[in-house]
């Protein structure tokens, strides 16, 4: 029994095919092309000479009115055929497909990158939060304490006071962390103790900073540490004042450039797959599971037989004859107790000349009936009946 999948692509029903559709197209395209050894065309007058004929017969050969020919759109390995020749396949369906690992693999990173530009976004748009206002006043404070250092000379005394400072801030955060370890108080306590060890590390980490300045002072220790405070004011200013312009332009084009290639990975996806364009049969399979495939070649053919039709060549000397609309009757060699009626569609403009100069023009006539004896394929005879008049 043949299987047959579903599209699994939920965006993804975009597949490109390369579908001839013969109602659509012009009946000179199926005009038999010159030296062909097959039928040779013919009219019959059944008039007598000097009158217009009252019919015109040519042979032809039944062939489904829409056909779909499914080439891949990507080179690849046949991963899985799930139609056979003579199934019959819905619109929508996959009939099959490549091997996709790679491109499973291609996709799951755009998505990836494009929710990590959507959270930078995001984030870029969040107002500051308050530990990050409060490191940067700290990071003022600290700037301006190395300059009040720098700015004036340094005493023995002074040097000695930031070197307990700084030591008797370590032994504070110390303690303070040696009780949080030996603590088995509430959630609450526990939050208080921790936010003591919070200051006191940072009541620490300035007096480093202080007595690190004190001791390593120099001509342009007050220079740079002016230029630190600045630096510190630029950034508290920045996180007040929220993204700019440019920020936010950067980070919308950086999820747009994500969007596109998660779209990109999208199409390489359905392009491993071919997907019947329209309800029908299957009428030709070209490939197996494991073939290495390439663009450009039919891989599979799917025929709609609700709508046949045969195309006839009709000598120049008759054309003009023949109009669309006009009634006809095709008889099949294989079904000869059969007689089918008919209508014209279409009649050709461009002319096919066969080997022996004979000049005709294509007319497609639609096989009005609902015998399933019919095939695709059947030759026979399609009489058009042009009413002619006696001259």
């Amino acid at each position: 029994m043949t299987v047959k999948r579903l599209v699994f692509i939920p965006l993804l029903l975009g597949l490109t095919l390369l579908t001839t559709t013969l109602e659509a197209a012009p009946a000179d395209s199926a005009v038999m092309q010159a030296g062909s050894p097959t039928l040779q065309p013919f009219s019959d007058l059944t008039a007598v000479t000097g009158e217009t004929s009252a019919a015109l017969s040519a042979l032809g050969s039944v062939a489904a009115r829409r056909v779909a020919s499914l080439q891949f759109q990507t080179s690849g390995t046949v991963q899985g055929v799930y139609v056979q020749v003579g199934d019959y396949v819905s619109a929508g369906e996959v009939v099959a497909d490549l091997d996709a690992s790679d491109a499973w693999q291609t996709y799951y990173q755009a998505l990836l990158n494009l929710e990590s530009a959507q959270l930078s976004l995001e984030v870029l748009q969040q107002p500051p939060s308050e530990d990050d206002l409060r490191v940067a006043r700290a990071n003022i404070t600290s700037a301006q304490a190395a300059y009040s250092s720098a700015a004036n000379p340094v005493s023995a005394e002074q040097l000695a006071a930031a070197q307990i400072s700084y030591e008797n801030a370590v032994l504070q955060q110390q303690a303070l962390e040696t009780a949080r370890r030996h603590m088995n108080g509430s959630a609450n306590e526990i939050a208080q103790a921790e936010a003591q060890i919070g200051a006191a590390s940072f009541n620490t980490e300035i007096a480093r900073l202080q007595l690190e300045e004190l001791q390593t002072t120099d001509s342009s220790s007050a220079w740079s540490a002016s230029i630190r405070i600045r630096q510190a004011q630029l950034q508290l200013q920045q996180l007040q004042a929220g993204p700019t312009t440019s920020e936010l332009a950067n980070a919308q084009l950086a999820i747009e450039r994500a969007q596109a290639t998660v779209q990109n990975a999208q199409t390489a996806l359905q392009q491993i797959q071919l997907v019947a364009p329209i309800s029908g049969y299957v009428t030709a399979v070209n490939i197996a599971a494991g073939d290495t495939v390439s663009t450009g070649s039919a891989a599979v053919v799917i025929s709609d037989l609700s709508q046949l039709q045969m195309t006839v060549p009709i000598n120049e000397l008759d054309i003009n004859q023949v109009k669309e609309g006009m009634n006809a009757t095709i008889q099949l060699d294989a079904l000869n107790d059969l007689a089918i009626p008919g209508t014209v569609e279409q009649v050709g403009w461009i002319a096919s000349t066969s080997s022996d100069g004979i000049v005709t023009y294509a007319v497609v006539v639609s096989l009005n009936t609902p015998d399933a004896r019919v095939r695709l394929g059947m030759t026979g005879e399609a009489t058009i009946e042009t009413g002619g008049t006696g001259s």
